[in-house]
């Protein structure tokens, strides 16, 4: 079984964790999925980048991701499906992380907190910007960040 410290077989467990578990059926309910939000702590939150950059898998996903977004002349949103330079498989390999990582934290899921704020954080060591996501200065940089408060328990 994968563990948040070492993630072999994370997409063999994901599997077997959804979608017929009760912890799956509970964590993605309808009424988890479309009552409040339930914002991230933000040490669950640095957690979450911290086992993201562990796996070479996901850190080359959030790496080739975050460089691509810093292109100067990255075509429209709906226009990325026709960009060759756009890293097509990544989106879906960080999806399949956050929803591993809920389940194996018990958290709800807040896809949208985890990958804009951890996602961020992640990159941010992976491009080089911050030696570790526990730097104060890396906290500090997504604690700036537009809706921070909205998905994020500090």
């Amino acid at each position: 079984m994968a563990t948040l410290d070492d993630m072999t077989g994370w997409r063999d467990e994901l599997e077997r964790l959804r979608p017929d578990t009760p912890l799956y059926k509970k964590l993605y309910s309808k009424e988890y999925r479309e009552g409040p939000r339930k914002r991230i702590p933000l040490e669950r939150l640095i957690l979450f980048a911290e086992v993201m950059l562990k796996n070479k898998e996901t850190r080359e996903a959030i790496t080739q991701l975050f460089n691509y977004y810093k292109l100067p002349d990255q075509p429209e949103f709906g226009e990325l499906a026709d960009d060759p330079r756009y890293p097509h498989w990544a989106p879906g390999v960080l999806m399949d992380f956050t929803v591993w990582f809920t389940l194996k934290t018990e958290m709800p899921p807040n896809d949208a907190g985890y990958m804009q704020f951890g996602g961020a954080l992640a990159a941010s060591v992976a491009l080089g910007t911050f030696a570790t996501v526990r730097r104060a200065e890396a906290v500090n940089a997504i604690k700036n960040m537009n809706y921070f408060a909205t998905f994020i328990e500090a």
